[in-house]
């Protein structure tokens, strides 16, 4: 592999991330149709049914790869967007394995992923561990769906799996009727 090639594999290796991370918001309208059915089931939507031949585009003030570290900084203004899905962060940290496979992306401050106006997902730490698909979103994550809002100190998104966790401080605020609401929560419309 020559050498040109070798450093530009991280920016492919980010747009998997990006792709991975766009996914977790399940950017179609039958994700978004689900979602809104029941608001706390795969708040993210469904990760796979996410339109991969979209175009991928990245946008930062710097981008610094280091191939012997086996890392990339995307830094200042980071912005990466498919369709009606973006993310947006100060910092994108990644870091890939001696195949040249990705590996983990770190995203600071900032870090906001929306699709079109009904979802949006906030934290100042998102951490992304590719081999194990799991989104984790830390220092005041939060995520809104269609008005529905999940806060926690901690939350976790599996996207092979269609399911989250929430730690820490969990709150939850549902904008329905109260007997929507107790349907929509599994054991809650036992309490009435």
């Amino acid at each position: 592999m020559n050498k040109k090639a070798g450093l530009l594999r991280p920016a492919l290796h980010l747009a998997l991330l990006a792709a991975a991370l766009f996914a977790a918001t399940g950017a179609n309208a039958e994700a978004a149709a689900e979602a809104s059915s029941n608001p706390l089931k795969g708040i993210m939507g469904d990760s796979s049914k996410m339109d991969k031949s979209l175009p991928l585009l990245i946008k930062s003030d710097s981008l610094q790869v280091n191939a012997v570290e086996r890392k990339f900084v995307y830094e200042g203004n980071v912005r990466a967007q498919r369709g009606d899905v973006m993310l947006t962060s100060d910092k994108m940290i990644g870091k890939y394995d001696e195949k040249n496979e990705l590996d983990t992306v770190t995203c600071e401050k900032n870090v906001v992923i929306t699709r079109g106006t009904d979802m949006r997902a906030t934290s100042e730490h998102a951490f992304y561990d590719v081999k194990k698909a799991v989104v984790e979103l830390t220092e005041a994550p939060e995520l809104i769906n269609k008005g529905n809002a999940l806060t926690a100190d901690k939350i976790r998104v599996f996207l092979n799996e269609d399911r989250s966790e929430a730690e820490g401080d969990v709150r939850v605020r549902v904008i329905q009727e109260a007997a929507e609401a107790a349907e929509a929560v599994p054991g809650l419309g036992d309490l009435q």
